[in-house]
C-alpha cells in the first residue's frame, strides 16, 4: 500500500477539516493512505423458478396434469 507523508503548516488545513487548537499553531504532519474499500454484499432477490426441477420426473408430467383436473373436477362437484 501506497503512503505519503508531509509536513505542513497547520493553517493550510483548516480550510479543508477542523483541528484541535492545540494543533492550529505551528506545523503538523499529514499522512495520507487510501480508505480501505470495505464490499458490501448486494442482496438480490433469487428467484426460486426451476429450484425444484431437479425432482421431476418427466415421465409423469402429463400423467401429473391429467390427475389435478381430475382432482379438481371431484372437488367441484363434491362441494
Amino acid at each position: 500500500m501506497e503512503v505519503y507523508r508531509k509536513t505542513v503548516d497547520s493553517e493550510l488545513l483548516l480550510s479543508v477539516m477542523e483541528l484541535p487548537e492545540s494543533m492550529r499553531q505551528g506545523k503538523v504532519e499529514v499522512v495520507v493512505f487510501p480508505a480501505i474499500q470495505q464490499d458490501v454484499p448486494k442482496h438480490t432477490a433469487k428467484s426460486m423458478k426451476g429450484f425444484l426441477k431437479k425432482y421431476a420426473d418427466p415421465t409423469l408430467v402429463a400423467q401429473e396434469k391429467e390427475t389435478w383436473e381430475t382432482n379438481a373436477k371431484e372437488k367441484q362437484t363434491s362441494l
